[in-house]
């Protein structure tokens, strides 16, 4: 019986263990583009948004092209600049990065509400990622009817000028 009692607990540690060990991070930040940025020595991928890459283009409702990608990268680093940050891990991307929600964090070392995740998305400078996740669908519905950011004209979602963008290098 007392053989029995340890491996019981190790099966259940086991079982029970998560597949990876959630972190906070948290420090100051820098926007390597709209939807990743390093707190530190860290790279993070802001989960559940995707946003235009830095050398994409929207078209404004004057036929004016604009440098989306490059607005979201803009933006995201004045969420950052000199702010501290914290992410709280949800997982990791298949290149390792850490995907994670992330917020300033105030005087009082509260949250800041709502997260750069969202406020991105509010801005029209990203999308929801609903192929992953469904989080910030309203967000992006209130960017939508404000006609804010991308949703002032036409652009290509983030995703398909990726695919596009990798053809065009394939061929």
């Amino acid at each position: 019986m007392y053989g029995l009692l340890p491996a019981i607990v190790l099966a259940f540690l086991v079982l029970t263990k998560p597949a990876y060990a959630q972190a906070v991070v948290t420090g100051l930040g820098g926007a390597i583009d709209g939807d990743t940025i390093d707190v530190g020595h860290v790279r993070i991928r802001l989960k559940g948004i995707d946003a235009p890459e830095r050398h994409q283009t929207c078209t404004a409702s004057d036929g004016i092209e604009w440098r989306c990608g490059f607005a979201a990268t803009n933006a995201m680093q004045a969420m950052l600049a000199g702010e501290r940050i914290t992410c709280h891990e949800e997982g990791r991307d298949r290149w390792k990065r850490i995907l994670a929600t992330c917020w300033n964090v105030g005087a009082d070392g509260k949250l800041i509400e709502p997260s750069l995740n969202e406020r991105l998305v509010l801005q029209g400078l990203a999308v929801s990622f609903v192929r992953y996740s469904h989080r910030f669908d309203a967000a992006e519905t209130i960017a939508k009817a404000a006609r804010a950011g991308m949703w002032s004209g036409k652009f290509e979602m983030p995703w398909d000028f990726r695919r596009a963008t990798a053809s065009l290098a394939t061929n």
